[in-house]
């Protein structure tokens, strides 16, 4: 099977020429999938082979219910794209370790419990696409893969990670999302060029130390774990543009979040935080901040320093007031407030201008400031279930697309608002 015999012999598959060896690989595959079309190039989700210099150099044979590879397989060996995505395949043959010019493997959404070990022989390897399947172990060989650059292993069974994973250098996406990982390998911050990192849907109770090691990381999506405190060395993480901590049980921040300086997203809803540190405010690059069904009493005056925030949601707290420095939010265009004890809003509101969703249900607000009439560009207003008693006038002012005041049982409206 492995000799050279065939390379250059000539065949012909469905009148096209190929090498024989390739051809009779093709025929094997036709007996399970039907007639295999040639195609300009092969994309992800289509059925068919492309071809160079009389070589196969991808073969796409996505959702043909294949239960299993023929061994052959591993004498593609020009072959660069193989696509072998939403099948049955409950395992890989071996053989596929022969493929020494693969850069991209999908196998997602098949039915395979491990990988085989000699995956670590594909050298030439980028992308390795195993998402939506079984498994529970992943071979040490793996480390191998020194030109991987994707990884997605999202929705499997793994409980634990090979330490070897710290050795592929060139990896920049590692996507882990949704398995039953209760700790991470310290190697894990060997990843030097690694820019994209999915842990959401696990069991973790706490990161490793060696995450501050990723100085690339620009993105980290921790959602759905069970992580009471963050290692104080998340702050050194400069180039993180998107943290995501949505659910995870957090019950305080890192002293020094602030020097994440790079930051555009921050998702800390759904936690147990009862306070929010001052730094929080040196995040001058935020443009998101969610902070809603915490155990928040205030926010602190330096919120007003995030003059690039453009939704900032606060729903679900235990808050009374916001500060007056909200109005310093000149970019804000969202802003969540509802299932709070509000008993006011800071008159500074009316200074957010470019303001055009304002969320404030189900508080205690008797009434609103005047200058809400000032916020030219606001649609949508909605105080259902608020014991509001009166509107300001200024409220004609407002152009608004949708008015939400259901509930009210002693608002009084003069004629002007009623119009």
């Amino acid at each position: 099977m492995h000799s050279h015999e065939g390379e250059d012999m000539i065949g012909d598959y469905n009148g096209v020429t190929l090498s024989k060896r390739d051809t009779e690989v093709l025929r094997e595959l036709e007996t399970q999938v039907g007639k295999i079309p040639q195609l300009p190039q092969v994309e992800p989700e289509t059925f068919g082979f492309a071809v160079m210099n009389q070589r196969v150099t991808a073969l796409g044979l996505y959702n043909k219910g294949l239960t299993s590879l023929p061994d052959t397989i591993g004498t593609l060996t020009n072959l660069q794209e193989l696509y072998l995505h939403e099948n049955e395949l409950t395992s890989l043959p071996e053989y596929l370790g022969n493929l020494k010019n693969l850069k991209c493997l999908h196998v997602e959404n098949n039915r395979l419990t491990s990988l085989p070990e000699s995956l670590a022989s594909l050298d030439s390897l980028q992308e390795l696409y195993a998402r939506d399947n079984y498994l529970t172990s992943l071979p040490e060989s793996l480390g191998d893969l020194q030109n991987l650059q994707v990884l997605n292993l999202g929705g499997n069974e793994l409980a634990s990670l090979p330490e070897s994973l710290g050795e592929l250098q060139n990896l920049q996406y590692l996507y882990l999302y949704e398995n039953e990982l209760t700790s991470l390998p310290e190697t894990l911050g060997n990843l030097q060029n690694l820019q994209v990192l999915n842990l959401s849907g696990n069991k973790l109770t706490s990161l490793p130390e060696s995450i501050g090691e990723l100085r690339n990381l620009q993105y980290l999506i921790v959602t759905g774990n069970k992580i009471t405190s963050l290692p104080e060395n998340l702050s050194e993480l400069y180039n993180l543009q998107c943290l995501d901590l949505e659910s995870t049980q957090l019950t305080s921040l890192p002293n020094n979040i602030g020097n994440l300086q790079n930051l555009q997203t921050l998702n800390l809803g759904s936690n147990r935080l009862v306070f929010l540190p001052n730094n929080l405010g040196n995040l001058i690059n935020l443009q998101e901040l969610d902070v809603s069904y915490n155990r928040l009493k205030s926010i602190p005056n330096s919120m007003g320093n995030l003059q690039n925030l453009q939704t900032l949601r606060l729903s679900g707290n235990q808050l009374t007031s916001l500060t007056e420095t909200i109005g310093n939010l000149t970019g804000l265009h969202e802003l969540y407030v509802s299932y709070n004890p509000l008993m006011s809003l800071p008159e500074s509101i009316g200074n957010l201008i470019n303001l055009q969703v304002l969320i404030l249900k189900m508080n205690q607000l008797m009434s609103l400031p005047s200058s809400v009439g000032n916020l030219k560009n606001l649609q949508k207003l909605d105080m259902y279930y608020c014991p509001l008693t009166t509107l300001p006038e200024s409220i004609t002012q407002l152009s608004l697309r949708y008015l939400d005041i259901r509930g009210f049982k002693k608002l009084k409206l003069s004629k002007s608002i009623k119009n």
